[in-house]
Formats: structure tokens, sequence, C-alpha cells
């Protein structure tokens, strides 16, 4: 309900808009004419950012992800030989690099200054708890429609999966029985041959991806499951220091 509530809303905005626009020209700029001049060119306005395709594409052999939002807006995610991310917005683009760290080996001084690990308990924080029923249903829900839409919706869907477990056996075996199988828009490959190597490619239309994140933001309510999930675990946390005895020191 929230959603068509959400929806009937954006297009009263839009249409006020048009209004408005309408009026400015003609009583501005005086007669029909300029007013359906203007109204014309903010509605191209309204429709500019939305024609196109959203896109994603993965390759686990390259270490590099991109997410393509239409003609406006792409970022481009790459952690090999080094973390880089490119991003392009109205035609701006920047870039930020980052060398990858090595992850120190071990000395004799810091194995010394370890810790001993504490036994491991339960936490008392529980994500269930933490959420009403009523809450963890809607967000459910809207995860659910929003998947089923973005997998229907899609003009290209598909995954190219070699040599999974790197053992040639096994991995003909998993050809001979998987090989090339499609369900809905999705295709679905797995080879035998060369190194792991996972692909992912996706499009689909600016417009029902825009429309399925709306879904998520207005019957799931992620800002609500988050901003609850923070004042449980807070509220946890206190009664934990305020009823554990302090340690011996």
């Amino acid at each position: 309900m929230r959603f068509f509530i959400a929806v009937a809303l954006i297009i009263l905005v839009c249409e006020l808009i048009l209004a408005a626009a309408f009026l400015a020209g003609y009583f501005w700029l005086g007669g029909w004419g300029p007013g359906l001049l203007l109204l014309g060119g903010v509605l191209l306005l309204l429709i500019l950012p939305w024609i196109g395709e959203a896109a994603v594409e993965y390759d686990s052999a390259a270490g590099q992800a991109t997410v393509r939002l239409g003609w406006w807006g792409g970022l481009t995610f790459r952690q090999r030989p080094e973390t880089e991310v490119r991003g392009r917005f109205f035609l701006i683009p920047w870039r930020s690099k980052k060398p990858s760290k090595p992850k120190p080996e071990p000395t004799e001084d810091s194995v010394g200054v370890q810790r001993p690990r504490r036994a491991w308990r339960l936490p008392r924080f529980s994500l269930f708890r933490a959420i009403n029923a009523k809450q963890l249903l809607g967000l459910l829900l809207a995860l659910g429609q929003t998947a089923h839409e973005l997998f229907w919706g899609a003009r290209y869907f598909s995954i190219d999966v070699e040599a999974p477990t790197q053992n040639q056996l096994a991995d003909s075996a998993l050809r001979n029985l998987v090989g090339r199988r499609t369900w809905g828009p999705l295709e679905f490959q797995l080879g035998d041959t060369g190194t792991r190597r996972v692909r992912v490619r996706y499009r689909i239309a600016l417009v029902l991806a825009a429309v399925a994140g709306l879904r998520v933001l207005v019957e799931g309510r992620p800002r609500a499951v988050v901003k609850s999930l923070r004042v449980a675990q807070h509220t946890s946390a206190v009664e934990r220091v305020t009823s554990t005895p302090e340690e011996d020191e």
C-alpha cells in the first residue's frame, strides 16, 4: 500500500511541476506556444535521466566489478593489482586509487603480546528480539518482490562459471551434468577448462530498476530496521556492562 501511495505522490509532483512550467511560459513568456514549449522542455528533463538501462558486470579473474546507470552514471571497482575505484556522474569522471597492503607476517614479539582468547559465549543480542515480526516480514516481502521483478524484468542475465573445483574429473562431471541451462532470462553455463573464473553480466531497464529500489525503500523500510538494530544493540551493550561484574586486573 505504501508503494502505491509513493508512486501516486511522485506522479502528482511531476504533474505539478509540468503545470507550473506551462503557467510560467504562458504568463511570463506570453501565449500558448511558449507555455507548451517550456512544458515540453521540462518534460524532457524529467524523462531524460531514466532513458537507458542499468548494467552490472563482474569478472573474478580480473578482480573487477562494473555498475552502469544509463548514460549519466557508472562505477568500476578493480582490486588487482591495486585497489582502484573509477566513477562517472553526469559526464564528470573521477578516480581513486589505494595501494594494496600485504598482510604483515607474525613475529615473535607480536605473538608474545597476543592476549589469550576468552571462552566463546552465546551473544545476548538477538536479531529477532531487535526486529519485530512486522518489520522483518515487511522487509522479507519487499526483498522477495524486488528480486522477482529484477529477475523477470532483466533484458539479459548470464552467469559463466569455469573450472569451479580445479579438478579435471570433477569439473568434467559437473559440465556434463549441468552444461548450459536456461531459466527464464537467466543463462547459466559451466565449463571445465582453464583456471577458476566466475563472470556475471546483467542488464535491465533503468526505470524498472528504479521502481524495484523504490519498493524496497518504501515497503521494506530498511532505515527503520537498521535504526531498531542499532538501538537494540546499544541497549544490549549497556545491559551487559551493568550486569557483568568487572574482571580482576
